[in-house]
């Protein structure tokens, strides 16, 4: 059996507010996901593996190094440094997205809506802030455009609780079996990064890579490599 779920805040989901990404938050909702699961009868508790892409496999990474009843992990281009992606800004962009940041979190102590940003697109000059440019990534985007629930958007805040997690630091406490399937070219999971982290994590484990970007392995992935 296999359990799909939009994020809080997220899809089909409930949550506010809207479009926040709070990696702690997550793996702690993925945790509650194992809980319902194990809890059904016609599920093997033993067997509960946990799968995700990009955001979604650092979130599971989290997971596997905390909760004790993962069998198995799947992640698939997961960003796994928060300072890392710190990097992915330049020095002056990254300053006035930190001031971005805390003057959202003053606005919306005042009682003001959370400020949004476009994740994926075209920066125009004296339009709205993206967050990746990519031509892949604008080029996967339109596969989601035509469903309701999906906004090319997120929370600014978001940036500010990406940028506090630091999924190595649970790398030695996986023992369940891993599968880590990076991108050699990616430029939005620093993959540098997650290779090493790979080589932290002491039990069973197998690295694919592929060459390409990030949103190549959803475009044109080779399902029998992955499931080798």
């Amino acid at each position: 059996g296999v359990l799909f779920y939009d994020h809080r805040g997220y899809g089909l989901s409930g949550g506010e507010p809207r479009q926040l990404v709070d990696p702690w938050q997550f793996g702690r909702d993925l945790r509650d996901v194992i809980t319902h699961l194990s809890l059904r009868p016609e599920i093997d508790a033993s067997r509960i593996a946990v799968w995700g892409i990009s955001l979604g496999g650092q979130v599971a990474l989290f997971v596997a190094g905390t909760d004790r009843r993962v069998g198995a992990v799947v992640a698939l281009v997961p960003p796994v440094s928060g300072f890392s992606a710190r990097k992915l800004f330049a020095p002056e962009a990254l300053k006035r997205l930190e001031d971005a940041i805390y003057a959202d979190r003053d606005a919306q102590m005042r009682g003001e809506p959370p400020v949004t940003l476009q994740v994926i697109g075209e920066q125009k000059p004296g339009g709205p802030p993206v967050m990746f440019t990519d031509p892949s990534g604008i080029e996967f985007t339109k596969h989601y455009n035509d469903i309701p629930s999906f906004r090319n958007e997120l929370a600014i805040a978001s940036l500010d609780r990406l940028f506090e997690m630091e999924t190595p630091a649970y790398a030695e406490r996986i023992k369940a079996p891993l599968l880590l399937v990076l991108a050699s070219q990616d430029t939005v999971a620093p993959v540098e990064d997650a290779r090493k982290m790979f080589e932290m994590v002491p039990g069973e484990k197998e690295l694919l890579e592929y060459p390409g970007q990030h949103y190549g392995i959803l475009e044109v992935w080779d399902q029998q490599d992955i499931a080798a």
